[in-house]
């Protein structure tokens, strides 16, 4: 084996994403990295925001280095898209003057740093890296807490808070959703009785059995989470109000045919330029009543 081979492979191995939407920047990252010496970094540079959602998925990068400003997508736009479905991934943003703000937000919502764009350096770079290396204990227990934060533990969706926070941010952005917003609001009928008669185990796994149904059915860009006790919410754009029927009609059908359960749904939407995310949970949730209060196992639309 060559030295060169033998050196390489004594190298911590990183994999990471670099985007940013000004090539001069993303060329001028990229030579930066090649110029530390003590990883051996494989670098995906991509300038166009969906190209690297779609990366993202397909990729557990070790670290993404994002720029804030990308178009219609801002970085931290990036970073919550990728959390709905995996709170573990670490982001640095690269900023620019009139960033600090945003760049604060991202901290906040679980950014690991960020690094104003003149500031990128080896010296700067290696550090960073070498700090998620050595660190790697704590930066552990910092995901985990992270995800404990973000994610409800029985069913694996958002948890309330982390729900409408993002779910929120998604509908003021705009940038995900240019005609309608809806919200389905799903409740496990005499769920109560569930947890009385049978024990709160056969309560919990009969509502991870419909959480699991309910994420299934889902789209990957749609944003699942657990609102109260029982209740779930899936939040989803849509072209129109049919959409969202037809995914409350098809949750209603999956939980009665695979579960020994049954659920009531409602259903409310809005036009992006004018929903707001509280606004549609409280409109879906009085629908989901009434469907509770006809009998359960069914849905109901907000204007039924």
């Amino acid at each position: 084996m060559s030295e060169e081979s033998s050196t390489q492979r004594g190298k911590a191995a990183l994999r990471i994403l670099l985007l940013d939407a000004d090539a001069n920047t993303l060329a001028y990252a990229q030579e930066q990295f090649s110029k530390i010496p003590d990883f051996s970094i494989e670098l995906d540079a991509l300038t166009d925001a969906d190209q690297a959602l779609q990366k993202i998925r397909e990729t557990h990068y070790s670290i993404h280095f994002v720029g804030m400003q990308l178009g219609r997508f801002t970085g931290l736009d990036v970073m919550l898209e990728t959390q709905k479905y995996a709170a573990d991934r670490l982001f640095v943003f690269m900023t620019d003057d009139g960033d600090d703000e945003l760049a604060q937000r991202s901290i906040k919502f679980g950014a690991l740093d960020y690094l104003h764009r003149r500031t990128i350096t080896p010296g700067k770079l290696r550090g960073m890296l070498h700090g998620i290396i050595t660190e790697s204990l704590e930066r552990a227990e910092r995901i985990r807490k992270l995800h404990d934060s973000i994610f409800d533990a029985l069913t694996g969706t958002h948890n309330g808070e982390s729900f409408c926070r993002v779910g929120a941010h998604l509908i003021a952005s705009n940038i995900t959703c240019t005609t309608f917003w809806g919200v389905i609001y799903v409740d496990v009928d005499g769920f109560n009785h569930i947890n009385s008669d049978m024990g709160r185990l056969e309560g919990d796994d009969t509502l991870r059995a419909i959480a699991q149904i309910v994420r299934k059915i889902a789209g990957p860009s749609d944003l699942v989470g657990r609102i109260a006790n029982d209740e779930l919410c899936v939040l989803r754009c849509i072209e129109d109000g049919g959409s969202i029927r037809e995914l409350a009609w098809e949750v209603q059908a999956a939980v009665d045919k695979k579960t020994s359960a049954s659920v009531s749904v409602g259903v409310a939407f809005a036009h992006s330029d004018d929903a707001r995310l509280d606004d549609m949970i409280f409109r879906a949730k009085e629908a989901m009543l009434r469907a509770r209060r006809y009998g359960g196992n069914r849905v109901t639309c907000e204007e039924e």
